[in-house]
């Protein structure tokens, strides 16, 4: 299965495999929302993203709930920074 993004605030990765997307840890946060997603329907990840309103290029830590809605082929994430 492809995780490809929807919607995003960032629109250059709209439609790209996020699969493959590493926070700078290592972590393939997208996949493992995905996998939360579909083994369990839903439920929080954290991990580390880049937050365009400070003026820092460190990755902040950043909470993401995740909902599987099987009906409509989807998994929706809403995250907030720490």
């Amino acid at each position: 299965e492809t995780t490809r993004l929807l919607a995003h605030p960032s629109h250059r990765i709209i439609g790209i495999n996020g699969s493959r997307i590493k926070d700078s840890n290592g972590v393939f946060f997208m996949k493992e929302m995905m996998d939360l997603a579909n083994a369990k329907g839903e439920g929080w990840v954290n991990y580390l993203y880049m937050n365009r309103k400070l003026k820092t290029p460190a990755p902040q830590p950043k909470t993401s709930y995740v909902l599987n809605v099987p009906e409509e082929k989807v998994v929706l994430a809403a995250g907030i920074f720490e």
